[in-house]
């Protein structure tokens, strides 16, 4: 079955979709499955190539003031912020952060287990693609820790990349 082929059921697969690593999707009410790595999702064409994908970008700022108000944030000190508790399972598959001056660290854990440390700076600072301990459970603490400031950064914007998993 390639990607111009029908849809069909099977009896003992269900529904089956045809599924390529990057297909082309050109004529109005055709359906794929991009089986590629960094950009798995559905494809659909409805006068223009459409995707859905299984991860999501969620972003927070933060203030120095608020995490100094709230937390230990400082030189050496660190502020945790319980972000949600999920209702499924996650994996956090990109992390990226960036400062208005100066650098500030930030990890994602569940209060025992960080993922690795980035060091955010003016420039920007992205994960090289194998975070550590990136998964949670469903309704685990997902917290965040910044700290460590140099150069006293005002915000900084954090982007994450979210893909919530089966039950």
């Amino acid at each position: 079955l390639d990607i111009y082929g029908t849809l069909r059921i099977d009896p003992n697969s269900g529904l089956i979709i045809p599924f390529s690593s990057d297909p082309t999707i050109n004529t109005s009410g055709q359906l794929a499955i991009n089986t590629t790595g960094a950009s798995t999702s559905l494809r659909f064409y409805d006068g223009s190539e459409r995707a859905l994908y299984v991860a999501k970008n969620k972003n927070i700022v933060l203030a120095s003031s608020t995490l100094a108000y709230i937390g230990s944030y400082g030189a050496a000190g660190t502020t945790t912020i319980l972000l949600m508790n999920n209702v499924r399972p996650l994996t956090l598959t990109t992390m990226y952060c960036k400062t208005d001056t100066g650098t500030a660290f930030v990890r994602f854990g569940d209060g025992t287990n960080w993922t690795d440390e980035l060091n955010c700076s003016s420039t920007g600072v992205s994960d090289d693609g194998s975070i550590a301990n990136n998964t949670w459970t469903m309704r685990e603490d997902f917290k965040i820790q910044v700290g460590t400031q140099a150069s006293n950064p005002n915000t900084i914007t954090i982007t994450t990349n979210i893909r919530e998993d089966a039950d």
